[in-house]
């Protein structure tokens, strides 16, 4: 059973897709849906009739703000439920916290933030990082209307984000795409557009360097572990990914190997430039990096983690992931 976001893409979404493929037979619940149709309560107990009515071999939540308490407890006392929590909120989520004290498993996808979530309440938590979804990042065709030296892809809430981005802006050709971006337009040459889906994947096709810069509350606390999901859906497309080199980023990743990484401006600086001046080694990097997140960072590559609730094993160490019980033949 998966309860989570029914939207395209989402991370429930995405898990019912792939275990669907591999022959599993799925309910799939909407619990924010259900309360924005029926309201809290009403749509939590819809969610108990529907589980007794199905009876998983396991529950898989992974925002489950829109379970009452009560009924999410109800459901992990009768089968192993995971929970998959892939932001990084700083002070932990009390009300996450509270449904991962009755999980069988609480993966956080900010490995540095264990003991806080531990401290909250949490059972069993354990580091689980963001993945890209290989299916809705893939390569295309450049196009001449989004080619640009360095993009930007998310949203401008995060001034000290955006002024980064006009400073570079000043010595290269930077293009952003995303939401808010209106105090930058012009700087930044926001035509007002998102880039989602295929569109996504264009963007990445037709920018030299695609730039991740983190959040500055997320720099100061350098919380180890984190990655936001567009790292990983960046280098899926076949992209060369320039990535701030954060706790989370050196965790997961290898400078020169999967992604170009800088530590702050002046370095930024520097690696753009060195980057922009070797065509080849960009296209070699890039192509590494694709075919590293394919097999080790997709929403696939996890399938196994969520349904047994085994402790990641990360690649750039060794060892063998976990085999994913209850495959079809």
């Amino acid at each position: 059973m998966v309860i989570g976001r029914s939207r395209r893409h989402a991370d429930a979404w995405v898990v019912d897709r792939e275990l669907r493929r591999r022959g599993h037979s799925v309910a799939y619940v909407d619990d924010r849906k259900l309360r924005q149709l029926i309201g809290g309560r009403a749509g939590s107990e819809w969610i108990r009739a529907r589980a007794a009515a199905f009876r998983p071999e396991r529950i898989l939540t992974f925002k489950p703000y829109d379970i009452t308490l009560d009924v999410y407890a109800w459901l992990a006392a009768r089968w192993p439920v995971t929970l998959w929590w892939r932001d990084l909120i700083i002070p932990v989520d009390q009300a996450i916290a509270d449904r991962g004290a009755h999980a069988e498993v609480t993966y956080v996808a900010a490995g540095g933030q264990i003991s806080q979530w531990e401290a909250a309440g949490a059972h069993n938590v354990q580091f689980l990082p963001s993945a890209g979804d290989a299916e809705e990042s893939t390569p295309r065709r450049p196009d001449p209307d989004l080619t640009c030296d360095v993009a930007f892809v998310g949203r401008g809430y995060d001034t000290a984000r955006a002024e980064f981005l006009c400073r570079l802006a000043e010595r290269f050709d930077v293009r952003v795409w995303g939401q808010a971006w209106d105090p930058w337009a012009e700087r930044l040459r926001w035509d007002g557009t998102t880039a989602y889906g295929e569109k996504f994947g264009r963007v990445c096709a037709s920018a030299r360097i695609i730039l991740d810069i983190q959040p500055s509350f997320q720099v100061e606390e350098g919380v180890w572990g984190y990655v936001s999901n567009r790292v990983f859906r960046v280098m899926a497309t076949g992209a060369f990914l320039l990535a701030h080199a954060t706790p989370g980023v050196d965790a997961l990743l290898t400078d020169g190997v999967h992604a170009g990484f800088y530590d702050d401006e002046e370095s930024a600086v520097q690696r753009i430039a060195h980057w922009l001046a070797d065509d080849e080694g960009r296209a070699r990097v890039a192509a590494a990096g694709r075919a590293f997140v394919l097999e080790h960072h997709t929403y696939a590559a996890r399938l196994p983690y969520l349904l047994t609730g085994a402790p990641w094993v990360n690649p750039l160490d060794g060892g063998q992931a976990p085999g994913m019980p209850g495959d079809a033949a």
